[in-house]
């Protein structure tokens, strides 16, 4: 057995060497999840208090929640999660079964994974002994609103059935809670099913990005609506072949009233002329034709992508809005952006 002093050294020692890395993850913003298994600083409750403690508590140094690693423990995860609702910072979808007989070990015997004489191994999600219905109530319970990743390590299955299997099995298992406590008190939502973010852009204009995840009924709806002093247009993925157009001059025809849809068939419109006569519409799958004619215009006469495309700098942009609307969200100012 251990004694005392040498595991407090021990543990002082890994406050130590992670202090100076939990500094720098500090100045840049960054948060880490220590992954709680067997062979870590962390393997169960315990000695999750312990390194957090060790460390302490600081608010960049979290945890990677993975059940399989509790289960052949006999560790309650839903317990765990509980226990460190703010460490919880990532979560692994991976599962476990014990194989336990009166000759193994749940502490794996030094044998491969997959070795029938093991104690324990992982399986498929959704094949094992874990119970995520638990854990995704628990989760719900501490609000965590972080990403599902399946941990695939399944070696009596193939991958190629059991990869895609993992995956439908996280989205039939994931569910959002009912926004009431078990007495019927509503809560505060706090998860990320809507936002609307006001924005202010460099030329002085204003303007609003808004998304919902429980807009069922609007299969594609993907609008971009701008509105000036000399007119308005509006464009909708889910009418692709369709602009709608208003124009205040207009308005001194009795029989021109608000917007009207300009249907975009003709062979003046870009890309339309190179498929059916005008009035036939195009659908999705032409996108991706015009996408790739467009590339390798590109390519071949060296001509910018912009502003048809979205290139590399389009795309760090975008990364860089999103993350100020988080920002201000959660510090309930206005965030300037720069880049």
């Amino acid at each position: 057995m251990a004694r005392p002093v040498t595991l407090e050294a021990g543990y002082r020692e890994f406050a130590d060497r992670w202090n100076p890395i939990m500094d720098v993850f500090d100045r840049e913003g960054v948060r880490f999840g220590l992954e709680v298994h067997p062979t870590e600083i962390a393997y169960d409750i315990v000695t999750t208090e312990k390194a957090l403690a060790a460390i302490g508590h600081r608010a960049a140094f979290g945890l990677n929640f993975d059940p399989s690693h509790l289960y052949h423990q006999f560790v309650d995860s839903a317990l765990f999660i509980e226990t460190f609702a703010d460490r919880i910072y990532h979560v692994h979808i991976n599962n476990s079964v014990h194989t336990l007989n009166g000759r193994t070990s749940f502490l794996g015997s030094h044998l491969d994974f997959g070795d029938a004489r093991r104690g324990w191994d992982f399986r498929t999600p959704g094949r094992g002994g874990v119970d995520f219905e638990e854990i995704i109530r628990a989760l719900n319970r501490i609000g965590y609103d972080g990403p599902l990743s399946v941990e695939w390590e399944d070696s009596g299955m193939d991958r190629n059935q059991g990869a895609p299997e993992a995956a439908a099995f996280v989205h039939r298992l994931d569910f959002q809670p009912s926004g009431a406590d078990e007495s019927g008190a509503t809560q505060r939502v706090g998860v990320d099913d809507a936002f609307v973010a006001a924005v202010q852009f460099a030329n002085g204009a204003i303007g609003t990005l808004e998304a919902s995840r429980f807009a069922r009924g609007r299969r594609n709806h993907q609008v971009i609506e701008i509105n000036g002093a000399k007119g308005s247009i509006v464009f909708n993925v889910e009418r692709l072949n369709e602009l709608e157009v208003y124009l205040p001059e207009e308005e001194t025809r009795q029989d021109a009233q608000g917007f009207r849809t300009v249907l975009v068939t003709e062979p003046t419109h870009p890309y339309v002329g190179a498929w059916w006569p005008q009035g036939h519409i195009i659908g999705w799958e032409h996108s991706f034709v015009h996408e790739i004619k467009h590339f390798f215009d590109c390519v071949t006469t060296g001509r910018p992508v912009g502003p048809e495309g979205a290139d590399f700098e389009d795309g760090y942009r975008a990364s860089v809005v999103a993350d100020a609307i988080v920002q201000s969200a959660n510090s309930g100012r206005r965030v300037d952006i720069g880049y």
